[in-house]
């Protein structure tokens, strides 16, 4: 026999051996919230009929590696932050912040399988502030400069993305930008 047929043997012992049912979960979670923070109940949205209490949940790390930042309830299939989830440091510029993961959920009565993939948008909010190489940055004009005059200006880093990034920033009048809290000083 061929060795290739022997896998698709397995495959089909398998699939006779256990219903495996494949579900879809979404939650929207803002960054920072902290560590045990309760993200949702994985049965729950997957519609998951837990009569009988020997489901058993698992939150597969293997080729998950963001798995280590969550904790789930094997019996009750609630999802908890381990640590707080940082959209800059987990998505770094990205505006949309998709994190993914896969549960299993297999009854030990039935030997009903459920495979759960689960996805996590991690909103992202206004946390960091602008920072420049130098706090502070003074330009001397000569008398009778235009009004509207460009100055060069160092370019800011902001580890925020999309709208909470550094979108405009400039002096206005006697006043100076800080770069240590991206606030305007008065002179």
């Amino acid at each position: 026999m061929d060795a290739t047929v022997y896998p698709i043997f397995a495959l089909c012992f398998i699939c006779f051996q256990f219903s495996v049912k494949a579900q879809t979960v979404y939650f929207n979670v803002t960054e920072e919230q902290g560590s045990s923070y309760y993200i949702g109940n994985i049965a729950e949205l997957a519609k998951l009929q837990i009569a009988d209490t020997d489901l058993r949940f698992t939150l597969l790390s293997n080729g998950y590696p963001l798995a280590t930042q969550f904790s789930l309830d094997e019996t009750t299939s609630d999802l908890v932050t381990v640590e707080s989830l940082d959209h800059d440091t987990l998505c770094a510029f990205d505006a949309i912040c998709t994190l993914q993961l896969a549960v299993v959920a297999k009854s030990e009565s039935t030997n009903d399988l459920f495979s759960i993939k689960v996805f996590i948008n991690l909103k992202d909010i206004n946390d960091n502030s602008p920072l420049f190489a130098e706090e502070f940055v003074s330009f001397e004009l000569i008398e009778g400069t235009p009004v509207n005059t460009s100055l060069p200006l160092e370019g800011a880093t902001d580890k925020d993305s999309g709208m909470f990034g550094v979108v405009k920033y400039g002096n206005i009048g006697r006043r100076a930008l800080s770069s240590s809290n991206g606030h305007i000083c008065g002179w």
